[in-house]
């Protein structure tokens, strides 16, 4: 019976492997604008089969997800910054309404607009676009010097000239772990090659430019192939099923939290959009909370560098405080002894303790 039981599993696992790469395919090739994508995440989600694996549903859902942030970063606009640099309009002598003056506060929300654009980009290792955004910032200053910090923006200059440094340092961090990851799949060292796999998962979902999907693609299969062993083979197919279920949560919530900070930058805090955000990042967060713990101490240890890492502290004098970085560092705050916990316990390959089941919603 349990030898069924296996066979049974492994034959889903590969319908199921197969339904989603043609599914994807298609999402991918298809979904050139948001209409579009709906109509073929529709298609596939009345798919028989689809609609009898919950998991697979998970998956595609998450596909779609990820090229719906992708068309929505493509569009994103700062239409305020259009005319940054044209001097106000003069007052109309026969009281005809005219275009707004560039007042402190406009200068100042349209600074911060920018500087959460700039980082954003700047976190995804997107180099044209952060250079775009620190244009219109250098823009901003040549208009109201008085208003802009110039040192500030001379250090974020700084830090887009290094982006190409810190790139390649990242690409050479995930070329060991692919081959860390191969070589111990070959060993049978499943322990050693799920902590590999985990951490290019959580590469692969945060900065897809630096390991894009056909290449993690590609890393899976050479995991699988180098386990020449039938049993090492089956349990290399496992973990790797396993990491796609959990990477799926992992590439959702990355969409939810970026969609969060999107609205967080362009909506009053008390508007229906944004509480709807806020919402949706908490439950994402609950929901990814539920899967195994170790995947997760991955995901929030990335997450919670990449938000140090794009977020740097406001300047001295700079009141406005973010109220995304507030949200998400609260969430997260509590979560970090503890999952540093399992982490060094990991490294010891020992057992770790359960976590304690406290709510930081």
């Amino acid at each position: 019976m349990p030898r069924r039981v296996q066979v049974e599993h492994t034959h889903d696992a590969r319908r199921r492997e197969q339904l989603f790469e043609r599914w994807r395919s298609q999402i991918l090739r298809e979904g050139r604008d948001l209409p579009t994508l709906r109509r073929v995440e529709a298609q596939a989600m009345a798919d028989p089969e689809v609609r009898a694996d919950s998991e697979l549903q998970n998956m595609l859902i998450s596909a779609a997800a990820q090229l719906r942030a992708d068309l929505v970063r493509r569009t994103e606009v700062t239409p305020v910054m259009n005319t940054v640099t044209d001097p106000p309009a003069p007052e109309s002598a026969s009281g005809d309404a005219e275009p707004r003056a560039w007042t402190s506060e406009r200068v100042h929300f349209a600074f911060n607009q920018l500087q959460h654009e700039f980082h954003d980009h700047l976190v995804r290792f997107d180099e044209p676009r952060a250079r775009a955004a620190l244009d219109r910032i250098n823009a901003l200053l040549a208009a109201h010097p008085a208003q802009v910090d110039a040192e500030q923006v001379a250090r974020w200059e700084r830090a887009l000239a290094h982006l190409g440094d810190r790139r390649a340092s990242l690409e050479t961090h995930v070329d060991k772990l692919e081959q860390r990851a191969v070589e111990a799949a070959r060993r049978g060292d499943h322990e050693t090659a799920a902590r590999a796999l985990r951490r290019l998962s959580t590469v692969h979902a945060l900065r897809p430019v630096i390991l894009p999907d056909d290449r993690f693609r590609t890393v899976r299969d050479a995991m699988i192939a180098a386990s020449q062993d039938r049993e090492h083979q089956r349990a290399a197919r496992a973990l790797i099923d396993r990491e796609r279920a959990v990477a799926a949560e992992i590439r959702a919530l990355a969409d939810v939290i970026h969609r969060f900070h999107v609205v967080a930058r362009a909506t009053r805090h008390d508007a229906p959009e944004y509480r709807d955000a806020e919402r949706r990042y908490h439950e994402a967060v609950a929901q990814v909370r539920s899967h195994d713990r170790d995947w997760f101490a991955a995901l929030i240890l990335e997450l919670v560098d990449l938000l140090e890492e794009g977020h740097l502290p406001p300047h001295k004098g700079q009141q406005q405080v973010d109220r995304f970085l507030d949200s998400v560092r609260a969430a997260l705050h509590n979560l970090r002894a503890e999952i540093q916990k399992i982490e060094t316990e990991s490294r010891r390959f020992s057992p770790s303790p359960a976590p304690p089941g406290t709510r930081h919603d």
